[in-house]
């Protein structure tokens, strides 16, 4: 499989960089607001699922705040990979052992 799949839009500026960068934030804000807002909704088939793993009359904060770190959590990571394999984005967070001398001894 060639990797980008997208040739002519590589992270190659500040401003391409951004760009894709805010579009996997985007894809896993979007994603874990949604699931924030199906856990409030006490009418929605994911309230009732988590409400009866739980104990009580109510969905406890914790239980909300799991799946809503969850969901953001891994659409983050599958946003990164999907733009990975499109135009080849985080491949420079990779550092090769030829410049790890390089790097600044914090």
């Amino acid at each position: 499989m060639k990797i980008p799949l997208i040739d002519g839009y590589r992270a190659t500026t500040v401003r391409i960089a951004f760009f894709l960068a805010s579009l996997a934030t985007a894809i896993s804000a979007v994603s874990a607001i949604e699931v924030r807002a199906q856990l409030e909704n006490t009418n929605s088939a994911l309230y009732r699922f988590v409400d009866r793993l739980t104990p009580g009359d109510y969905v406890p904060w914790l239980a909300i705040i799991i799946p809503v770190f969850l969901t953001a959590f891994l659409s983050n990571i599958i946003a990164l990979n999907i733009l990975h394999v499109l135009f080849g984005y985080g491949s420079a967070y990779v550092i090769d052992e030829k410049y790890n001398s390089k790097l600044p001894k914090y």
